[in-house]
């Protein structure tokens, strides 16, 4: 019986260790691996715990369980990783410190009763757990406030905090009373089951904050592809009124020249008709958004001195829907235009081509920091990352739509990104 509680003991301690490192850090591995690795660590933790009964041992062991369990499973420093490990193994021992104080306390100086009674022993060691998972909680969340993007509310940290002060009730009953076996049982029921709740209920409310922060950026981004259809409207009715105006100057220019016969103002429109020219050259890709996107990105580089050079001969994208085209070049170019304008180089090279009925898109940018993955997913760079980082996975998904393939691949000796996309021929 003794073993059972010491494993469920450990669980508690595993879930700890868990939430707090996957508050303060991504994980390595997808969530059933990162448990596997943490209940194999804990294991051999248990294993240490039923051999030896050396405090300081057991201490130790915890310490470099937690800080292996860190580095094996969650992307962290190495000092990152003894900091929280440390952190952990001083909480756990301050707040079981504080339940034998208690115990002493409550119990009229009585402290054996509490390692010999088993019923005791239980609810003691579920109040020390309480307090270990209160303490770490509030730790995490409002000591590394800048490191989580959400905080646990101040309401659901009553309820560990309520099962605590129940507990201490059951605790004096228990110590001071002679119960049946039956009430023993009952109140040693009554005490894991607060603990396994507590426990599910930060389960799921984590979860449940997860899908909400990602349906909210799921509608964000929808909001976002609207805006911008709107936006591109805009534009395009301006260029088309553009264009009709170029199209007019420049047979006024045409008629002007020659009424004028003369060599000087011939010359004066020949040059200024040369610009005109040049700047009227908007939509050569016969897809009205690729030309308004290619446009805004080439502005943006011209305003932050990158060489944005464009490459589309064969293809122009036509089977894309527009909120699809939208978002694939945007997102695309987004990111290539943060990370050039951060780097030395600051060059870009965009391409789009057809070739054996297959569609091709290619963005080369210079990069000068390695981009950061976390489980094969890119890592937005930018600093409101809470705001970002949604644009490869809606790359993904319209890549998916068109039953296409992405790849990204990066070269440390050019200092340049590459992000890659093939449309093959039952993309319609």
């Amino acid at each position: 019986m003794n073993i059972l509680f010491s494993a469920f003991c450990f669980l508690v301690e595993f879930y700890i260790a868990f939430d707090a490192f996957g508050e303060l850090f991504e994980k390595r591995h997808k969530t059933r691996y990162t448990v596997l690795i943490g209940l194999a660590l804990y294991g051999v933790a248990l294993i240490s715990f039923s051999l030896f009964e050396n405090m300081y041992i057991n201490m130790l062991v915890f310490l470099l369980v937690n800080l292996a369990f860190s580095l094996l499973a969650f992307d962290c420093t190495i000092k990152g990783a003894i900091i929280c490990s440390v952190l952990l193994a001083v909480l756990m021992a301050v707040t079981e410190f504080l339940t034998i104080a208690g115990a002493t306390v409550a119990l009229n100086g009585d402290i054996f009763s509490y390692s010999t009674d088993f019923t005791s022993y239980i609810i003691g060691s579920l109040i020390s757990k309480l307090l270990y998972f209160l303490t770490a909680k509030f730790t995490v969340n409002y000591g590394f406030r800048d490191k989580i993007q959400n905080t646990v509310p101040s309401f659901l940290l009553l309820y560990p905090i309520i099962s605590i002060v129940t507990l201490s009730v059951f605790w004096v009953i228990s110590s001071n009373y002679e119960l049946s076996g039956i009430y023993r049982v009952l109140i040693i029921i009554t005490a894991v089951t607060f603990m396994i709740t507590i426990i599910l209920t930060y389960i799921f409310y984590g979860k449940n904050t997860e899908e909400l922060a990602q349906l909210y950026k799921s509608k964000r981004e929808a909001d976002r592809i609207v805006t911008d259809m709107a936006y591109y409207d805009i534009l395009d009715k301006q260029n088309e009124e553009l264009k009709t105006f170029v199209h007019d100057e420049k047979n006024h220019l045409l008629a002007i020249k020659a009424l004028a016969n003369n060599k000087e103002v011939s010359s004066y429109i020949d040059s200024i008709y040369s610009d005109i020219k040049y700047h009227s050259m908007f939509g050569n890709t016969k897809n009205k958004y690729l030309d308004l996107l290619i446009n805004k990105y080439n502005s943006i580089c011209k305003a932050n001195g990158i060489d944005f050079e464009i490459n589309i001969k064969t293809a122009n994208l036509s089977f894309m829907q527009p909120p699809d085209l939208i978002i694939i070049v945007s997102n695309i170019l987004d990111n290539a235009t943060k990370a050039a304008m951060d780097s030395e180089r600051k060059k870009i090279v965009f391409s789009i081509n057809t070739a054996n009925g297959f569609d091709f898109i290619d963005c080369i940018n210079s990069c000068d920091e390695k981009p950061k993955v976390v489980k094969n997913i890119l890592q937005t760079i930018k600093n409101d990352k809470d705001k970002h980082g949604y644009g490869i996975k809606s790359i993904k998904q319209v890549t998916r739509k068109y039953k296409g393939e992405f790849s990204w691949t990066y070269s440390e000796t050019e200092k340049q990104f590459k992000t890659s996309l093939i449309f093959g021929k039952s993309r319609k």
